[in-house]
């Protein structure tokens, strides 16, 4: 009887550690789950002339994007408009971090670098103060979202290939949130997927200008077939039976658009 009572008792601990040992690793899985979302650093070099477009974009080719390279960055996205008569001439930059603890070490070490200062040289250090290379630079950190974790470059494509960047404002952080939610656990991204979309990331800013809101990007192979992508979007009934849904009703108070090119030495392209 005595011999039964141990076995009883070590048959119960022995469930408990492999019970303790499951929840354990059911935890460290979610704690790894949640720090495996890439981060982004998304500038827009504000530009008001086609000169300041040309110094901007000859600098990042010739010196930043080569200089990220060279401190550990492994893509960098950078483009212009398609159009300026109706895109403007803004140079729009999107930079994956290896962590945001990342950030202030890698600028350090790049603005020490002297390949990059001498390769920037007449960008970085311009004597006519009155005549800048570009009017301000607008930055945001953004994280990924849980449906699409890390960026989808698209594989080699025609040269004819555009982006659209597209951001959502939200009213509020709230609606911001729901908004979030919506392409995440409502399914919205799927959609984007099942319909031959080609996504490169979704993102949610967590610093920058006009928050709360989130940016994400996509990717058309000829520009003429964006309009026909985005009307299957709108036709698809998944799209119908969430977006009028109360919880997502609301969440996005202004869009703004990009369509955008790639410029030499870009990572996405």
């Amino acid at each position: 009887m005595r011999i039964l009572f141990l076995l009883a008792f070590c048959l119960a601990f022995v469930s408990c550690q492999h019970d303790h040992q499951a929840e354990h690793h059911a935890s460290d899985q979610s704690h790894s789950s949640q720090h495996s979302k890439e981060h982004y650093e998304y500038r827009i070099y504000k530009a008001s002339s086609m000169d300041q477009q040309v110094q901007v974009v000859d600098f990042l080719s010739s010196a930043l994007i080569p200089a990220y390279h060279r401190h550990g960055v492994s893509t960098v996205g950078a483009f212009v408009p398609v159009d300026t008569s109706a895109g403007g001439y803004d140079i729009h930059t999107l930079v994956l971090l290896q962590d945001l603890s990342s950030l202030e070490g890698m600028y350090g070490s790049i603005y020490a670098d002297p390949q990059f200062l001498n390769d920037g040289n007449a960008f970085l250090d311009q004597s006519d103060v009155d005549n800048p290379p570009y009017d301000r630079i607008n930055t945001k950190l953004m994280v990924a979202f849980d449906s699409m974790p890390n960026l989808e470059i698209p594989s080699a494509g025609p040269s004819e290939r555009v982006f659209e960047i597209r951001s959502y404002e939200s009213a509020s952080e709230l609606r911001g949130m729901r908004k979030v939610h919506m392409f995440n656990e409502g399914g919205e991204v799927p959609i984007f997927k099942d319909l031959g979309f080609q996504p490169v990331f979704f993102a949610e800013a967590i610093t920058g200008d006009e928050m709360p809101n989130l940016v994400y990007m996509i990717a058309f192979d000829q520009q003429e077939s964006r309009a026909d992508f985005w009307k299957s979007f709108g036709a698809d009934p998944r799209w119908t039976s969430i977006k009028d849904l109360p919880q997502y009703v609301k969440t996005v108070s202004k869009i703004h658009s990009h369509i955008v090119k790639p410029i030499a030495g870009s990572d996405i392209k």
